[in-house]
């Protein structure tokens, strides 16, 4: 018997994900490092991509089946992870100088 089509998972879902989000909050922190610590929104996204990597690693499929408890935790450490993101893309684009936020 074959496994449901809401049960298979693709490989990027179970297990690159995860490493793209944390490659990309290195990127960001790697960033932050370089830039003399002047520019705190890369600090941010690189903490926000860091829990994002968290989250989306403990909800994983490729890992054995967890309790509901720990899979709140993973969204929760995503959401916050998310919101960390958006926070910085939101300082970086209106900056010191209170620029135009180029959404509205």
């Amino acid at each position: 018997m074959e496994p449901s089509p809401q049960t298979q998972h693709s490989f990027f879902t179970r297990k690159a994900w995860p490493f793209l989000m944390l490659a990309l909050g290195l990127f960001r922190l790697a960033g932050w490092l370089q830039g003399g610590r002047q520019d705190p929104a890369f600090l941010l996204a690189a903490a926000g991509f860091a829990l994002l990597a968290a989250g989306t690693a403990i909800r994983s499929p490729a890992l054995p089946a967890r309790s509901v408890a720990w899979r709140r935790l993973g969204m929760a450490l995503a959401l916050l992870g998310l919101a960390l993101v958006l926070v910085a893309i939101a300082l970086r684009h209106l900056g010191p100088s209170g620029g135009d936020f180029p959404l509205g």
